[in-house]
């Protein structure tokens, strides 16, 4: 019943893993939602939830939905995101990466 729409696809720097941003869709009775999961090179994404970060709006329209994934290294990532956002997955690694998170002031 779910399905994903890929965001933003940004592969590390030597390109041994990628960030994948998406919209997770699970029907009518559920909000959108913003997730991230850390994938191995030549991994697709899976029609599951993401493995990182996982978030919502809290139906309030004025919060982005946005996030951007900055790989400071093969081992690092960064995820910029709006500090209003309502957090459910929130790892602090995965898959031998360190995800540092840098949320956005509001808009």
């Amino acid at each position: 019943m779910c399905r994903n729409d890929v965001l933003a696809d940004v592969h590390s720097p030597s390109g041994e893993r990628h960030a994948v941003v998406f919209q997770r869709d699970c029907g009518a009775t559920t909000g959108f939602g913003v997730q991230v999961s850390i994938l191995r090179r030549g991994k697709a994404l899976p029609n599951e939830a993401g493995n990182t970060f996982t978030a919502d709006a809290n139906h309030d329209a004025g919060v982005s939905l946005d996030v951007q994934p900055i790989w400071e290294s093969d081992r690092v990532l960064r995820l910029t995101h709006d500090d209003r956002l309502r957090t459910f997955t929130r790892e602090r690694s995965v898959a031998g990466v360190e995800i540092v998170y840098q949320p956005s002031p509001a808009r």
